[in-house]
């Protein structure tokens, strides 16, 4: 409270720099926020949170800036041991002035955090990132990290790193144009209850992650989620991911995010491997969990459930050549026209030993394929709803599948399979756990082709005892 004017703050003469602060709940005769003094050579004024301050924000020889939050609650953490510190839901969160040389709060958690500089004295925490390189530097923030990388390194990431950047002319919660490895297990002195690995969430507002063409990118032990490509640019491809470069997804779990194509992953060039991750409750319009456009893509190992397609191909949609998908737990997928675990329109994909279980779709409840000449060999395709393998044209090679249980096991133009492809129910071990049980028909019942595989979802050899078993289990 001031008698007369500034009650926040009162600028007299010289050159100051005010960024990046609150102003709120100050009263004065005049510019209860602050006053600007006309004698002031050189002001910087911008980059403030101006709330609920009497009888007016700022007065004098100066206004609040064009990049100034006028009449917008902060909203601090409501937890009265957290003073007038920020939470997950406060307004001035990355809208601070980037170029602040600060890169402490007065707790000493690192600026920027998340996407960049908060506003006021406390940064909102949560996101810890360190380079091996360098350890004695632990950023708040992965994109800020990332900038100061070289080629080969490796950062490791604890925490939650929320929201969304604006780089290389899209909107997501992670950008990468350069060779470096992300591992999200890494167990900081800085997080409590310290049991999961780290998540990069980019809450709805852009997509995840990011690789550009060039780079070559591992990611593992991470979760990306509420990705949200329809306002990412990139024509609304790629929730989750969306790839160009070289990219390794290993023990990484893409979730809860939608896009026009491939709403958790979208593959556009490049070479991209999906190894022993999670890929769940992703929508779009075609490509539900994966949607392949072009380069190479190796799915091996991996479960990919509850993704839903408008269109075609809940769990995985395959539009170009170079694919393998092997070795995959495939359930409960939706689609609502075909392919509800698998469609293929590439024509001559390669398929082999996955398990298709309860997905739903027109046609092709577990796999559809369009046309030309793909290899689908040792599935388990069980269950599903819209016939268990729908072949629209074309002239696929189908051996030594067990496909049971389907409305209509097999359709379109391919409906009379050779005796190497059995229809008798397998056993799992659990309802949701697809793993064969002791016993099971289909245990030794595929070719001994070493060649094609020498591994199941496990990562145990393959075959074993008197031969490869059908599905992603050995």
């Amino acid at each position: 409270v001031a008698g007369n004017n500034g009650g926040g703050v009162y600028l007299v003469a010289d050159a100051p720099d005010v960024r990046n602060n609150i102003f709120m709940e100050n009263i004065a005769s005049s510019g209860g926020g602050g006053w600007v003094n006309a004698g002031i050579s050189d002001l910087t004024l911008d980059y403030n949170n101006w709330f609920n301050n009497t009888p007016d924000h700022v007065a004098g020889s100066a206004s609040a800036g064009a990049n100034a939050l006028i009449d917008v609650d902060p909203m601090f953490d409501p937890d009265p041991l957290r003073f007038y510190s920020l939470y997950q839901n406060s307004n001035v969160i990355d809208k601070g002035d980037p170029t602040v040389p600060v890169f402490r709060d007065y707790e000493e958690d690192p600026r920027p955090t998340h996407q960049g500089w908060d506003m006021g004295a406390d940064e909102l925490g949560g996101c810890w990132v360190q380079n091996t390189r360098t350890p004695e530097i632990v950023y708040g923030s992965l994109q800020y990290a990332l900038g100061f990388a070289q080629s080969d390194d490796t950062l490791l990431v604890d925490g939650a790193c929320l929201g969304v950047n604006n780089m290389g002319g899209t909107i997501q919660n992670t950008y990468v144009n350069i060779s470096v490895t992300i591992d999200g297990s890494w167990v900081s002195p800085y997080m409590e209850d310290d049991l999961v690995f780290a998540n990069l969430n980019a809450q709805n507002e852009g997509r995840v992650l990011k690789v550009d063409a060039g780079a070559t990118f591992e990611v593992q032990n991470i979760y990306l989620n509420q990705g949200n490509a329809n306002v990412a640019g990139l024509d609304g491809n790629g929730g989750g991911v969306h790839n160009s470069g070289t990219l390794s997804l290993f023990n990484v779990t893409v979730t809860s995010s939608s896009a026009t194509n491939g709403g958790g992953v979208y593959q556009a060039s490049g070479d991209l491997d999906i190894q022993q991750s999670f890929i769940s409750s992703n929508n779009a319009g075609n490509g539900g969990g994966v949607y392949f456009a072009g380069g190479t893509i190796l799915v091996d190992s991996n479960k990919l459930f509850d993704n839903n397609a408008s269109s075609n191909g809940a769990g995985i949609y395959l539009a170009n050549t170079n694919a393998t998908v092997q070795n995959n737990f495939v359930y409960n997928n939706e689609a609502t026209t075909n392919g509800g675990g698998l469609y293929d329109s590439s024509g001559i994909a390669n398929i082999i030993h996955n398990t298709f279980v309860g997905n739903g779709a027109n046609s092709g409840g577990g796999i559809y394929l369009e046309t030309g000449t793909p290899f689908v060999y040792g599935n388990i395709v069980d269950n599903n709803t819209g016939t268990g393998i729908h072949t629209n044209a074309g002239t696929p090679t189908v051996q030594y599948n067990n496909v049971v249980d389907n409305d209509g096991d097999y359709g379109g133009v391919f409906t009379n399979p050779d005796a190497t492809n059995i229809m008798t129910a397998p056993v799992y071990v659990d309802i949701l756990d697809f793993h064969l049980a002791l016993g099971s028909p289909g245990i030794d019942a595929a070719a001994p082709i070493t060649e094609l595989l020498t591994h199941d979802i496990d990562g145990h050899l393959r075959p074993t005892n008197g031969g490869n078993d059908i599905g992603a289990d050995e």
